[in-house]
């Protein structure tokens, strides 16, 4: 059976914003059906502020500045929407699908991001200050100037880790000795020496992945208690045997 056509019209957008203005007591809270098909909505700016959107299918939507604090997207499909400049403070996304999603200067805030699929995902410059993101997948997301401070990661500790394309990992490892990085195929005795050798690196697109990734690894760390102040030793990279 196919999903249900559904549209969220100006008058529903209406009474949904009423209810918010008065706590209930008026309008009607905008509640989505389950798996609804809302594929490539325009809901531009939209106030969907504690809206219930579970299991919606948005793919392709333009939620550009729109108010999703709170709202409960559960197991949404968001792929390839527009969510830059979101309002997504508190919202429940556990399980969404966010695969290649444009979430460029986002708030995240506090949002349960549990186990949502984010590969490909552009989060630049995204806050993500205190978010859930136990079980997310990562892979190949930019978190380049992404706020994690206080974030809840992917921390099986004591190990922190990335996965990319093709089986290739930046890992973080808190020893007795401080923090060592895994990148690739490279141990590193510390995340200076790790920044040391990517900073020289031949290749430029190799350079803009790892390094940012390495930044937001740090901050989780930091987040999670680790002691990342920077050691003066240790700048040497050895390679694991083939």
């Amino acid at each position: 059976m196919s999903a249900e056509i559904w549209t969220i019209t100006p008058e529903r957008l209406e009474l949904h914003r009423l209810w918010n203005l008065t706590d209930g007591r008026e309008g009607e809270r905008l509640v989505v059906p389950r798996g609804a098909d809302l594929r490539g909505s325009d809901l531009h700016s939209a106030n969907l502020h504690g809206a219930d959107l579970r299991f919606a299918n948005l793919r392709g939507s333009d939620l550009r500045g729109s108010d999703l604090h709170f709202a409960d997207l559960r197991g949404s499909d968001l792929r390839g929407s527009d969510l830059r400049s979101a309002n997504l403070h508190g919202a429940d996304l556990r399980f969404a699908d966010l695969r290649g999603s444009d979430l460029r200067g986002s708030d995240l805030r506090s949002a349960n991001l549990h186990g949502a699929d984010l590969r490909g995902a552009d989060l630049r410059g995204s806050d993500l200050h205190g978010s859930d993101l136990h079980g997310a997948d990562l892979r190949g997301a930019d978190l380049h100037g992404a706020d994690l401070h206080d974030g809840k990661l992917f921390r099986i500790s004591p190990r922190i880790a990335l996965e990319f394309a093709h089986d290739w990992q930046l890992v973080i490892y808190n020893s007795d000795n401080g923090l060592l990085v895994h990148c690739g195929c490279r141990k590193f005795p510390s995340p200076e020496a790790a920044r040391g050798h990517w900073n020289k690196h031949e290749n430029q697109q190799r350079r803009d992945v790892v390094i940012p990734a390495l930044d937001a690894l740090l901050s989780i760390a930091k987040a999670q208690g680790w002691d990342t102040t920077p050691r003066l030793s240790g700048n040497v990279a050895t390679e694991q045997a083939t």
